[in-house]
């Protein structure tokens, strides 16, 4: 009999753990919630100009050939425009920045009112915004430089990959010639840090001062803006990337 009744009881637990599995849909355990997906933050559009194709431009398309502007958050896209349009794009706020020469035009602009600072550069290449926005856009433009910094560092790194770059993009009909380009880039922008000076600025002041006498009262200071440079420089950013 107490063997009858051990076996009834166990009967009767089996039943009963039957009943509950069926009644959680027929598994032991409720399943684990699946993880959240990671979805990555979409890449801030970044409107860049330049008149006209040039070794120049190695960096920049550097830059956005090895992802180093995706790897900043940004999405920077390159369009080649006339002079004249460039600017009106850029003082409109279609564009963000205008990648074009120092030049006493650029100085004759500035002269008229135009909203036009440069954040740094060469002076056949110089990074112009306008102030306007600089200020709205700060974090943004400071990314931009941080890209341009590693394209710098990239072309010096890797200079093959800027001559093929440069061939890829059909501004030389032999590997040698975007070579050549390339190797006279790197000798003729030595700078790790573009940074823009007086010194720059006041030949095209003065060219463009003896056309238009409004240009002799403007100051070198009026068109250059580096503090996002060097701030960049500060935090020891530059440093980093030519740490080996």
């Amino acid at each position: 009999m107490r063997g009858i009744r051990t076996g009834a009881v166990a009967r009767g637990a089996l039943v009963m753990l039957v009943l509950a599995m069926v009644a959680c849909g027929g598994s032991a355990a409720p399943a684990a919630p699946a993880a959240p997906r990671q979805i990555a933050a979409p890449l801030e559009p970044v409107r860049v100009l330049y008149p006209q194709a040039s070794p120049q431009l190695v960096p920049y398309w550097l830059a956005a050939d090895a992802g180093l502007f995706a790897r900043n958050g940004l999405n920077a896209d390159f369009q080649q425009l006339p002079v004249d349009d460039a600017f009106a794009r850029l003082l409109a706020g279609d564009v963000d920045v205008y990648l074009t020469p120092l030049t006493p035009a650029l100085v004759g602009r500035v002269a008229d009112g135009a909203d036009l600072v440069i954040l740094g550069g060469t002076p056949q290449l110089a990074i112009v915004v306008t102030r306007r926005l600089l200020g709205t856009r700060e974090v943004v433009l400071e990314r931009f430089l941080r890209g341009a910094l590693e394209g710098i560092h990239a072309a010096s790194a890797q200079p093959e990959r800027a001559r093929d770059l440069l061939a890829r993009e059909g501004q030389f009909a032999s590997a040698d010639q975007a070579d050549a380009a390339v190797r006279a880039y790197l000798a003729a922008s030595p700078e790790r840090v573009p940074y823009l000076g007086a010194s720059d600025v006041e030949p095209v002041l003065a060219t463009r001062a003896g056309e238009d006498p409004r240009a002799a009262d403007l100051q070198p200071e009026r068109l250059l803006e580096p503090a996002l440079l060097r701030r960049l420089e500060a935090s020891g950013f530059v440093a980093s990337l030519y740490r080996a």
